[in-house]
């Protein structure tokens, strides 16, 4: 087992260096001095090897540090609780989800299939050797960084050590019922069955961050000591089921196929996506009357929205009917429970940043800007007269328009309701504020409608395949996600934070809608 250990490793590095040496031979201008020889060179497999090393050991401390402080600390102290109090109950439900999500073994990946599939290695010693050289490397570094936040936050040091032997366990216990279930299993769950995903992500965030913020419920360590016991005898049933375990030839057999993420993860998911855009259109269009009244690119517009009421239409009401459902059981909530009202009052006056996130994940730019190129802007864009820029410009008006007018409907309910809650928990000395939240929240909408409209125009991301290729459309969604998910641990006067938002919704539409009309007719093209 060791010796396959080895030779993964050899594998994995020789594959890192390999496609080094193309993408170096692919760069304009460097590729020709980029020799085929190097394919051969053991001295560069040698420093790849090393560097492999480093950035691994790099890698792995970085995202435990990422992984401790963004989702266990920067919440506690966002939340305005006790670290020492409530950092064993978070991180508990957190392992608990950890140990679902991320088992290494039930993830194809390309290493899996080069090695099990074309160099035909044992699929059981690749198995195992792979699977518990990843619980090692898991456990050593998850308790080098929590020892040094025990030491810090003064807290139990047996965290250190039992924490990692508690995510290991969970690991092993999913792991082994999972291998049970695919043996008989004609469709067999992998790490990437997204409903499992989900399910286990609320799960652990509700019972992470819920049960101390709202309901004020903390498990004392020694109950968490407890729990942890039975987890860390079942691994060792799991353990056994593993290693006598032979159906890991035909578990790969069926996982590492050329369905799943192997060769080309982007042509997977990009079938993915068509899948689910697909489904997502209305087959027996009928059209209302105000509709088949409306002429040129205003008609054209209104039949792609009536064409993907489940993504446009639809998932408006379902979004806005969910959280006129969520403002009703707080509302009730801060009314039966006085400690919940001032709580929820402190968040108003205080958080309103955590609502940029909160917009964030339910605006469907991304998914809206897809299906108008897949189902529209892909074939139409292939004529001369589709790509005019009056037609570019009056199309991306009505479009604007439209997403403007959808978002605001929710966006609308949420500014209403948390201005209600605001007054029936407390109110607040300046009662401009009320107005406030109400316009920073529409001003959101507004913003993320024109932000994914803008950055599809200016950077139109797919290709002529249907493939996104856009390095700059990637980075400024990564920016987009990363700047929202940091406005969580943000705290500022509702007074501020809301004046600021609406003086930079009006600036960025401004500027953006500036770009659109000065480069639009020059950058949406078909690529």
């Amino acid at each position: 087992m060791i010796n396959t250990l080895r030779h993964s490793f050899a594998l994995t590095n020789t594959y890192y260096a390999n496609t080094l040496i193309y993408r170096a031979k692919q760069l304009p201008g460097v590729g020709k001095f980029v020799s085929t020889t190097l394919y051969q060179n053991d001295g560069l497999k040698s420093m790849v090897n090393i560097i492999s090393l480093l950035f691994t050991v790099i890698r792995n401390i970085t995202n435990k540090i990422l992984y401790l402080l963004l989702m266990v600390i920067v919440p506690i102290l966002a939340l305005n609780l006790s670290v020492a109090n409530t950092f064993g109950t978070v991180l508990f439900f957190l392992t608990l989800v950890g140990g679902i999500i991320n088992t290494e073994l039930l993830n194809p990946t390309k290493n899996k299939y080069y090695a099990v599939v074309l160099l035909r290695v044992d699929s059981k010693h690749y198995a195992l050797s792979s699977f518990f050289a990843f619980l090692a490397k898991t456990m050593i570094f998850m308790c080098t960084i929590l020892m040094v936040l025990c030491l810090h936050y003064h807290l139990p040091i047996w965290y250190a050590l039992m924490f990692p032997l508690f995510l290991a366990s969970t690991k092993i216990i999913w792991v082994s019922m999972m291998l049970y279930y695919n043996q008989n299993a004609k469709k067999i769950i992998t790490e990437n069955n997204y409903k499992i995903f989900i399910a286990a992500c609320l799960f652990g965030l509700a019972s992470a961050y819920g049960l101390p913020l709202f309901l004020s419920i903390v498990v004392p360590n020694s109950i968490l000591f407890l729990l942890m016991i039975p987890f860390l005898i079942a691994s060792i049933f799991g353990l056994v089921y593993l290693l006598e375990y032979q159906g890991y030839k035909k578990l790969y057999k069926k996982m590492l196929t050329l369905d799943t993420i192997i060769f080309n993860t982007a042509d997977a998911s990009q079938k993915a996506t068509r899948q689910q855009l697909n489904k997502a259109l209305t087959q027996d269009l009928t059209l209302d009357d105000h509709i088949q009244k409306k002429q040129g690119y205003e008609y054209f517009n209104d039949i792609f929205v009536a064409r993907h009421k489940k993504i446009l239409t639809y998932s408006m009401k379902k979004t806005a009917l969910i959280s006129f459902t969520l403002i009703i059981i707080v509302l009730i909530a801060t009314q039966a429970v006085p400690d919940i009202s001032k709580q929820v009052n402190n968040i108003l006056l205080s958080s309103l940043p955590y609502f940029v996130f909160i917009l964030y994940m339910i605006n469907r730019g991304t998914l809206v800007t897809q299906a108008m190129f897949f189902h529209c802007d892909h074939s139409m864009l292939s004529y001369r007269f589709y790509r005019k820029p009056g037609v570019i410009l009056q199309l991306f008006k009505k479009r604007l328009k439209t997403l403007i007018k959808i978002n605001l409907v929710p966006a609308s309910i949420i500014g209403a309701g948390l201005s209600l809650l605001l007054y029936t928990t407390g109110g607040t000395t300046h009662p401009i504020n009320y107005f406030l939240i109400f316009i920073s929240i529409v001003s959101l909408s507004i913003f993320f409608s024109t932000h994914y409209l803008i950055l599809y125009y200016l950077l139109q991301p797919y290709d002529i395949n249907m493939k996104e290729k856009s390095w700059p459309y990637t980075i400024a969604t990564v920016i987009t996600y990363l700047i929202c998910y940091y406005c969580i641990g943000f705290q500022a006067p509702t007074i501020i934070f809301a004046s600021v938002i609406v003086i930079f919704t009006i600036l960025y539409v401004s500027i953006a809608l500036y770009l659109v009309f000065k480069h639009a007719p020059t950058t949406f093209k078909l690529k």
